[in-house]
C-alpha cells in the first residue's frame, strides 16, 4: 500500500513535474517515519533530494542526502545507500564550486563502490571525479581516472555500458 506514492511520484518525475513528484515522495517519507527499513527510507530521501536538486533548491537537496548518512547503521547492506548519498553530495559541492569537498565525497563514494565491485557505479564515480579534476585544472589526474574507468569497462559489451564509455572517451578528448 505504501508503494503507491512512490509509483505516483515516478510518473510525475518522468513527465518533469518535479513539484508534484516531490509531494508524493515527501508523503512517502512521512509513511516511512517510524520504519525500520532504512534502505527504503534512504531510497525515498534520495528521490526527494533529486527532486529538490531539479527544482534548484540545493540546500534542501543537501539536507536529504545528509539525512541518508545519518540513517547509517554501519551494516554492509546500507553501504550502497551511503555511496549514493556521498555521490550526490559530491555533485552538490561541484554546483557550489566547492571542489575540494566535491572530491572528498566522490572519493568516499568510490571507496564503498570498490568494496562492492560495482563496475557501473565505479565508472560513473570515476567519471565524476575526472570532471572535478578538470574543473581543478588537474588534467593529469583527470586522465588517470578516466583511463581507469575505461579499463574497468573494456570487457563490458552490454549496451548499458555504451553511454558511460562514450562520456569517458569524450572527456578524455
Amino acid at each position: 500500500s505504501n508503494l503507491f506514492p512512490i509509483r505516483m511520484a515516478s510518473v510525475f518525475k518522468r513527465s518533469n513535474n518535479y513539484e508534484k513528484a516531490l509531494s508524493y515522495y515527501l508523503n512517502n517519507a512521512k509513511l516511512l517515519e517510524n520504519s525500520k527499513d532504512l534502505k527504503k527510507t534512504a531510497y525515498v530521501f534520495h528521490k526527494i533530494s533529486v527532486m529538490y536538486f531539479e527544482l534548484r533548491e540545493i540546500d534542501k537537496s543537501e539536507f536529504y542526502l545528509n539525512s541518508i548518512i545519518e540513517l547509517n547503521d554501519n551494516s554492509t547492506e546500507f553501504e550502497s545507500s551511503l555511496a549514493i548519498a556521498y555521490s550526490g553530495l559530491s555533485g552538490i559541492n561541484v554546483e557550489k564550486n566547492n571542489l575540494e569537498l566535491a572530491e572528498i565525497y566522490a572519493q568516499k563514494s568510490l571507496e564503498i563502490e570498490k568494496r562492492h565491485s560495482e563496475s557501473t557505479s565505479i565508472a560513473n564515480t570515476l567519471n565524476s571525479l575526472g570532471s572535478i579534476y578538470i574543473l581543478k585544472k588537474d588534467y593529469v589526474k583527470a586522465k588517470i581516472v578516466f583511463l581507469e574507468a575505461l579499463s574497468l569497462l573494456k570487457d563490458k559489451e552490454d549496451p548499458k555500458y555504451l553511454g558511460i564509455k562514450e562520456v569517458l572517451y569524450f572527456n578524455l578528448s
